[in-house]
């Protein structure tokens, strides 16, 4: 097993050192170091081992064994971190090795499953060992691989609330449009009611506030329909999230956000409809507010102060555009 996951592999130092959400543990480059030394390690006190000899004495022998014990518990430690420090990630850019995909899948079948959609969560979960490996070398054929896989396995999952555990996990090009039924939107505008612009992707809040179940920094998405033109994007929240087995404090996740807002541009953007809000950042700062402001600017938005230099409530407005604009 140790040579299988170990084996000789000439390992190069990555380009992106840094994870994306930077957890409080190790880095990338960290990461992978620690996992190479800990293979060693067991390797050497595997050979050890192998040279017992029946007259050692008891405790040359007793000392073997918990030196290959102890090699072996780091070792798992370090395979572990691998995907607690996000091996393979690209900062700013969210994806599937982003955050901590195999704690979700971990959790997901815990609970009853589909039987296809287990046999594929299953089968993608020992392969991201692999793929977070070989994408920090500058391979990510085999992340994309899992990628394509994982939308497969949101479309198996009928309930909007579970898909979200695995949307999560995909960058925004590889999540679905949705589609709208404009019968039944005309029909509850009319009636006073401002419908989600869709339930399974822009719809969402995370209020759990319980430590036995993981939080996921995409806190909030709340977008509606106002008008038959136009969605009211009320909020997009990202926060410290755990989302999975570790409980340490964990920044901000860079990336995420964005993937959202691509994503929801994208779908505005497929059903011609236009996109309003305004700034309100969560800690009401002229600072955020502009960070905020320059933010929607990248994505299209056009950004109307109440005053000039405020941008603290400001209004934001994105006009649909083409396809692949």
């Amino acid at each position: 097993m140790t040579e299988r996951l170990f084996g000789d592999r000439g390992w190069r130092r990555s380009a992106f050192e840094q994870v994306v959400d930077e957890p409080s543990g190790p880095t990338q480059t960290e990461a992978v170091t620690a996992f190479v030394a800990a293979g060693e390690a067991l390797l050497h006190a595997e050979a050890e081992a192998l040279q017992r000899k029946w007259w050692w004495s008891g405790r040359r022998k007793a000392a073997v064994a918990d030196a290959h014990q102890s090699a072996d518990r780091l070792f798992r430690q370090a395979h572990e971190s691998i995907s607690g420090a996000y091996v393979g990630s690209i900062p700013g850019r969210w994806g599937l090795l982003s955050s901590d995909i195999e704690s979700t899948i971990e959790r997901y079948l815990r609970s009853p499953v589909e039987s296809e959609l287990r046999d594929r969560l299953r089968a993608i979960k020992p392969r991201l060992f692999e793929a977070r490996i070989q994408a920090h070398e500058g391979d990510r054929t085999l992340e994309s691989e899992l990628t394509r896989e994982l939308v497969r396995c949101v479309d198996l999952e009928p309930d909007n609330v579970r898909a979200r555990r695995l949307i999560h996990h995909l960058p925004s090009r590889e999540r679905r449009i949705p589609d709208v039924d404009f019968v039944s939107v005309a029909e509850r505008l009319d009636a006073g009611v401002h419908p989600p612009f869709n339930e399974r992707y822009f719809h969402y809040r995370d209020v759990v506030n319980s430590l036995s179940r993981p939080r996921f920094p995409l806190a909030t998405i709340w977008v509606s329909f106002w008008s038959m033109q136009e969605l009211k994007l009320h909020d997009i929240v990202v926060e410290a999230g755990d989302t999975g087995r570790r409980r340490e404090r964990r920044k901000r996740p860079i990336g995420l956000g964005t993937a959202v807002l691509s994503h929801l541009c994208r779908s505005a953007d497929r059903h011609g409809l236009a996109i309003f809000g305004e700034i309100m950042p969560g800690d009401r700062t002229e600072e955020s507010s502009a960070r905020l402001a320059r933010w929607y600017e990248r994505h299209g938005f056009v950004i109307t102060q109440k005053s000039p230099g405020v941008y603290l409530w400001a209004k934001i407005r994105r006009e649909p555009k083409p396809l692949d604009s």
